[in-house]
C-alpha cells in the first residue's frame, strides 16, 4: 500500500547508459563492468528501472541517473509514503 517517488530516474529523458560495477574489491581493479541502457519509455521491461521497482517485491531495481549527466544527480531524493498516520501523545 506504500507509495514511492523520486526526483530522478535513469532514462527518464530518453535512453541512457549505466554501468554496474560487479565483483569490486577495494584496492583491486574493476572487473567485468556491465553496461546497459535504461529508458523509462522503452517497451522492454528490462530497460525500465522505475522507482516503483524498489517496493514491488520482485528482483527488478530502481536505477539512478549517472552522475556523469551533471551535478544535479549527485543528490537524488526518494520519498516513501507508508500510508500510516502516527499519533504522538505529548
Amino acid at each position: 500500500m506504500a507509495e514511492i517517488s523520486t526526483n530522478a530516474t535513469c532514462g527518464q529523458d530518453g535512453p541512457e547508459m549505466y554501468c554496474k560495477l560487479v565483483e569490486h574489491v577495494p584496492g583491486r581493479p574493476f572487473r567485468n563492468p556491465q553496461c546497459r541502457v535504461c529508458d523509462l519509455k522503452s517497451r522492454n521491461p528490462k530497460e525500465r528501472h522505475s522507482i516503483t521497482n524498489a517496493i514491488d517485491g520482485t528482483n527488478r531495481w530502481w536505477q539512478s541517473p549517472s552522475i556523469q549527466n551533471g551535478m544535479v544527480y549527485h543528490h537524488v531524493t526518494i520519498t516513501l509514503d507508508l500510508k500510516q498516520v502516527i499519533n504522538m501523545i505529548a
